[in-house]
């Protein structure tokens, strides 16, 4: 369910409502906590983009849909959702997630969930697409299963803790998720 809100300068904002989380968008005062995020690799539920190109990632619009995690019973930033378009015209997105410590941990199915909803309800996607670091197990286990099926490994594609790792790659398609909706 999408709910809106007006701005001042009459602009809407769109929250992304789910049981116990929303999505808003991030502003300015939010920085310095992303930044915190940012450093600290197990912070990082999906594939890191890197410290130093947060700021063009967090930047909302065109091909970037990037939201704050805000929890509804505190209204206190827990994470970030990204979705980055990077192919329009086949509706395929890649999907990054930032959980801060863990006070949205018990809330990731639900973050996830969220994600896909606006990904293929709001952008008309059909396919989205999530890389997990090969020691992140947990992270597997969730993406599996919500249902996510897993497409390959890339074998060291990415650099973590002063070492090469691997990198599950995961898809979920738009005829598997509405199958796996509620009736």
């Amino acid at each position: 369910m999408a709910r809106s809100a007006v701005q001042a300068d009459d602009s809407e904002i769109l929250y992304y409502l789910g049981k116990h989380l929303y999505f808003r968008p991030l502003g300015p005062s939010d920085a310095p906590l992303l930044r915190s995020w940012l450093k600290e690799p197990k912070d990082w539920f999906t594939s890191p983009v890197g410290e130093q190109n947060w700021p063009v990632w967090l930047e909302h619009g065109g091909h970037q849909h990037v939201f704050g995690v805000v929890l509804k019973e505190t209204d206190r930033l827990v994470g970030v959702v990204r979705l980055h378009v990077h192919r329009p015209f086949v509706r395929r997105a890649d999907l990054t997630l930032i959980v801060g410590g863990t006070a949205c941990e018990g809330n990731l199915t639900e973050m996830i969930r969220l994600a896909l909803r606006y990904g293929f309800r709001e952008l008309n996607l059909n396919r989205i697409e999530v890389g997990v670091h090969s020691e992140h197990w947990r992270a597997i286990r969730i993406v599996q299963r919500i249902g996510f099926a897993h497409e390959g490994c890339l074998k060291q594609a990415l650099y973590r803790n002063g070492r090469f790792v691997d990198e599950y790659r995961f898809a979920m398609l738009r005829e598997n998720w509405g199958s796996l909706l509620p009736r």
